[in-house]
């Protein structure tokens, strides 16, 4: 059981990141495209946060929990497991107050065509988005490493 446990901890992990990794690539081929599908295209984003991400991070937090809770050689004092559970909070809070209300308005502005609020809202959520993705490489490095 402990084996499957992790393996979908594992894929739950890898979806958060490739998640992450698809939009880093895909916004600016998005962008190319034209207006209405880059909109569009920020819009999927926003819906993947509650269709995606939330599934992938819940899945993390509830097979992490488990493995912790049922194997002797982890321990919720671990700082590796602490990780954990501070990027699945940090996560959550930043898709709530950032990437979801960010997301919408990044849409609406590009269809008003405000290239300033364009530029404000790409420069907002590449920051953050940054932040979030390298949250999760440490995170998945501290568990490789048992940190």
């Amino acid at each position: 059981m402990q084996a499957v446990l992790l393996w979908v901890h594992i894929l739950a992990a890898g979806a958060w990141l490739g998640g992450n990794l698809v939009q880093v690539f895909a916004g600016p081929i998005m962008e190319k495209a034209g207006p209405g599908p880059e909109a569009a295209w920020y819009r999927v984003t926003v819906r993947m946060g509650s269709m995606f991400y939330t599934p992938a991070a819940v899945v993390a937090l509830v097979t992490g929990f488990e493995l912790v809770r049922s194997n002797d050689g982890y321990a919720f004092s671990a700082a590796f497991v602490s990780l954990g559970f501070f990027t699945v909070i940090v996560g959550a809070a930043l898709g709530i107050v950032v990437f979801g209300p960010t997301g919408r308005k990044l849409a609406e502005a590009i269809d008003r065509g405000d290239h300033s609020d364009v530029r404000t809202f790409k420069s907002k959520l590449r920051l953050w988005g940054t932040l979030d993705t390298l949250l999760v490489v440490v995170t998945i490095y501290a568990m490789v490493a048992k940190i």
